[in-house]
């Protein structure tokens, strides 16, 4: 029964004894008219008093049910809400693959890239990684994104950045050296008959007056393809110690890999043993498992899953194998090969460095880092043809993109090498350095400088992509 389940049941028990009990005693007392008038009068007032009792025990057993009705009804609306929000963010997420996926490909086959592969992170989440097309077209393997290895290109000027503050840092250099103090037997350059200094800031910022390699886009491409193997970076550097300068020191910005060479040789002044060798040290203390200077050919060292180069001539429309290259001398510009998730990590470590967090990058003092996004007054190095783009230590600075929410800040580098095109992106929605997104991209065919130039779109409409998820997610 119904009335069994409620509190109830016990009053309307008592309440029937009661009333027996009453009988019986009304037959007892009635020979006797004043005794039944007092029995009455009693069991009048203890009926009246078990009424009202039950009355208010009715009552506060009924607003305990409406309250645990509503209890019910409001814990159902919490979870039919979560669940509509899980179902809201799965879609989103779904939506923004697509547009990666479908971007990337466009953006692959309007290329005549063989593969690609991306990885994107937001902090240390990875919320996309995936592989397109081929990484090895003779035997149509897919690329993998989680194990490839390939040629970071002009990104490796970013982590001899990272190197060369840590060294600023330890007091073994000044960013405002001069290179004369270091390397006593480079040439002295002149401007109109004058001599002028050179300083490892402006070796950093392409703003050294030097002159680069001779352009992959030309006929003569033989300084970018040499497959030399020097036996050192002194002699590296007579390659183009006698040339004169471009222009004043300090002056312009030029982009310059031979600045980089030059400053490894610089460098190598106050380490204990070859740059190459320092540089792999120090990327294995970042955590960075799958760095390294890329092995000479005539070395014939092994280095799994690495990335075939490939190179499409257009007048015969198909596809070669780049020739073989020797990197190893020009390790601190574009030397180095990696992974995607690698990037990832030393993106997070230069995130984590801006947001002043101490487990950053081991041993950089945030003042010197923090000079990447605001160089000291007359040192700044815009780069023409992007608005409010700039090059400080081995990083390209993008701000105030009105495409972005305001306040935001991107650094990196993009790259381009014999057969690879890279691109590397942190970037700091709303000046937020604590939930960074940040963008690692390899595609295994790249020739002419417009390849690197053409990784910034792509890039930037990833990292837009994926502010959009992030905001979507809130």
């Amino acid at each position: 029964m119904i009335v069994k389940q409620t509190k109830l049941w016990p009053l309307l028990k008592s309440s029937f004894r009661f009333a027996v009990g009453y009988k019986r005693s009304y037959q007892r007392l009635s020979s006797d008219g004043h005794n039944r008038t007092v029995c009455r009068s009693f069991i009048t007032t203890g009926v009246a008093g078990a009424a009202l009792m039950g009355l208010y025990q009715w009552s506060t057993w009924r607003k305990k049910l409406v309250h645990a009705e509503t209890d019910e009804n409001t814990t159902e609306r919490k979870k039919s809400s979560k669940i509509s929000n899980k179902g809201d963010k799965m879609r989103r997420y779904k939506e923004y693959e697509q547009n990666m996926r479908r971007a990337i490909e466009q953006y692959r086959v309007t290329n005549a890239i063989p593969g690609m592969i991306c990885r994107v992170q937001i902090g240390d989440e990875a919320v996309f990684e995936e592989g397109f097309g081929y990484c090895n077209v003779e035997q149509l393997l897919s690329c993998d994104p989680t194990q490839s290895v390939f040629r970071l290109a002009s990104i490796s000027k970013l982590v001899t950045g990272v190197l060369t503050i840590k060294l600023a840092s330890e007091g073994k250099i000044d960013l405002d050296d001069s290179i004369y103090k270091h390397l006593k037997d480079f040439p002295k350059k002149r401007i109109d008959g004058q001599e002028v200094d050179i300083t490892i800031r402006q070796l950093l910022n392409h703003t050294s007056g030097l002159r680069d390699f001779v352009d992959c886009d030309s006929d003569d491409a033989s300084t970018f393809h040499r497959n030399d193997e020097f036996v050192s970076l002194s002699e590296t550097i007579k390659v183009f110690e006698d040339d004169e300068l471009l222009r004043k020191p300090g002056s312009k910005y030029d982009y310059c890999s031979y600045a980089f060479v030059l400053l490894s040789a610089v460098l190598e002044t106050v380490i204990d043993k070859p740059f190459h060798e320092y540089i792999h040290d120090f990327v294995r203390q970042l955590g960075m498992k799958h760095t390294m200077p890329e092995p000479t050919p005539k070395s014939r060292e092994i280095v799994l899953d690495r990335l075939p180069c490939y190179f499409f001539n257009a007048k015969t429309v198909s596809l070669t194998l780049v020739p073989e290259v020797t990197l190893l001398h020009r390790t601190a510009g574009g030397g180095l090969i990696s992974s995607l998730s690698d990037l990832c990590l030393l993106g997070s470590l230069i995130a984590q460095q801006f947001a002043g967090v101490r487990n950053g990058l081991p041993g950089v003092k945030n003042e010197l880092f923090n000079q990447i996004l605001r160089p000291p007054q007359g040192t700044e190095a815009r780069v023409p043809g992007l608005p409010k783009k700039n090059y400080s230590l081995g990083f390209q600075v993008y701000e105030e993109d009105p495409s972005f929410p305001e306040g935001t800040i991107m650094v990196g580098h993009t790259g381009r090498s014999i057969g690879m095109r890279s691109f590397f992106m942190i970037c700091a929605p709303g000046g937020n350095w604590n939930r960074p997104v940040i963008v690692a991209i390899a595609a295994n065919m790249a020739i002419t400088m417009a390849d690197a130039k053409q990784m910034y779109p792509i890039g930037k409409q990833i990292v837009r992509e994926t502010i959009s998820l992030m905001e979507g997610s809130h």
